[in-house]
């Protein structure tokens, strides 16, 4: 703080390395706006719900990031978990990392991961990655009852 005025300069509040740059994003084709909302599991089931009720969201940009998206509700130790799996489909996409939000309904809020494409393939044409957003029930006390993904890849 060297201001008159009392006051931080942003670059002293988060100093920021200049050695590692930050991860610039590249957004694909397939834009929020054309997204259905999609209900988040209910609260108070014992199991995942059943798979014609069961939560399907996916994001698909294979011809120009490379990147598919799935979240899955699976059953976790706190309940039911959602858990967002990442493909890469190119292997140099292989340790790249993808943010990956759920968006609220109106958008005014999200819960967002960075997914590392950390793990080859067998066939080591692409890479995979995988993280979980947390049970339904805090979700949706944060998101509400309906959200749309979306991803990016950090290069």
């Amino acid at each position: 703080m060297d201001n008159s005025k009392g006051e931080a300069n942003l670059a002293d509040l988060f100093p920021c390395s200049q050695d590692a740059p930050l991860p610039m994003p590249r957004f694909g084709k397939v834009p929020l706006q054309a997204q259905q909302a999609q209900f988040l599991p209910a609260v108070g089931h014992g199991a995942a719900s059943k798979d014609d009720d069961a939560l399907s969201l996916s994001w698909l940009d294979e011809d120009e990031l490379g990147i598919r998206v799935f979240i899955r509700e699976e059953r976790g130790p706190q309940g039911i978990e959602l858990r967002a799996y990442a493909e890469g489909v190119r292997p140099e996409l292989l340790g790249k990392a993808i943010s990956v939000a759920l968006v609220a309904e109106k958008g005014d809020r999200f819960k967002r991961l960075t997914i590392s494409l950390d793990q080859p393939t067998e066939d080591k044409r692409g890479c995979s990655g995988k993280r979980s957003f947390g049970t339904a029930a805090d979700l949706r006390k944060q998101l509400g009852e309906k959200v749309t993904l979306d991803v990016f890849l950090l290069e």
